[in-house]
């Protein structure tokens, strides 16, 4: 405090004092920028990463294609799925969602949803729910709600449950965590499991523990023969990543830079003339 003080008397008897409390001003603020750039990167990073990917293959290959892809390093979970549209019936508006179908094991190890209740349900996310509760103010938070919607061209009714952030979100960022989707349980008759020909395609799931910023996971699965479906999902996630890496590089130089400058001015204050510190 005492060393602070003096310098607090200084600049008003010499300017290159003032230089040396602007830059070094500049300088914190700068690091802090590169710190706070840090953390919401290693937040990013540490988040799970669902990948959709598609393959043509017979059901028996699927099932064993699966099981290799669960033995990668970092995968949670993996598991064939379907995706479509649901349309939710909202009094005289109908509201459109993505919609994910899959069967009760693996349901319960991507979302943690476990559907052992009687009477359909159909799970949604919060951003979807936002959504809806546009059209249906009086809505609840989604575990008494009864709706009908329409998939596969086929209307029907069931009891609405609010997926929870845990389960739902994916990438780690808000554009993920407001996606709009509804997950449908399939009733273990799988429609890729049923067909033997080596040409069907199949979509299948996987969810990593954390994001891989270094693009390895992608081609190790293009290596195993597997196309990715959310490819713009991927390169949004890895421009973010790249712009928040750009981000801390530039505001930690400037950092660094400017505290240099305030040592190298501080040490020719201190030669030149140092009664102005020490008075």
């Amino acid at each position: 405090m005492g060393l602070l003080s003096k310098i607090l008397r200084a600049r008003r008897r010499d300017d290159r004092v003032k230089i040396v409390m602007i830059f070094g001003a500049i300088g914190i603020t700068f690091i802090i920028l590169a710190v706070n750039g840090g953390v919401k990167m290693y937040k990013r990073i540490n988040c799970v990463a669902d990948y959709i990917v598609s393959v043509k293959c017979s059901s028996t290959k699927l099932k064993n294609n699966i099981q290799e892809l669960k033995k990668i390093d970092g995968v949670m979970a993996a598991g064939s799925i379907s995706r479509g549209n649901v349309e939710i019936y909202a009094g005289k508006d109908t509201i459109s969602y993505e919609s994910i179908k899959l069967d009760k094991t693996f349901a319960r190890e991507l979302y943690g949803i476990d559907n052992t209740s009687a009477g359909e349900r159909i799970y949604i996310s919060n951003g979807a729910y936002l959504k809806l509760k546009r059209y249906i103010p009086d809505i609840d938070n989604g575990s008494n709600s009864h709706i009908k919607y329409m998939s596969d061209e086929v209307s029907s009714s069931a009891k609405l449950i609010l997926l929870d952030d845990e389960h739902s979100v994916s990438g780690g960022n808000n554009s993920e965590k407001n996606k709009e989707f509804v997950v449908i349980i399939d009733d273990g008759k799988r429609t890729s499991y049923n067909k033997e020909s080596e040409n069907t395609q199949n979509e299948v799931l996987i969810r990593f523990k954390r994001y891989d910023i270094s693009g390895n996971t992608v081609k190790k699965l293009e290596k195993k023969g597997f196309t990715i479906e959310n490819e713009g999902e991927e390169l949004k996630r890895k421009s973010e990543c790249d712009k928040t890496i750009l981000c801390i590089k530039y505001n930690l130089s400037i950092g660094i830079l400017c505290m240099v400058f305030v040592a190298i001015l501080l040490s020719l204050i201190c030669k030149t003339d140092v009664s102005v510190i020490q008075s």
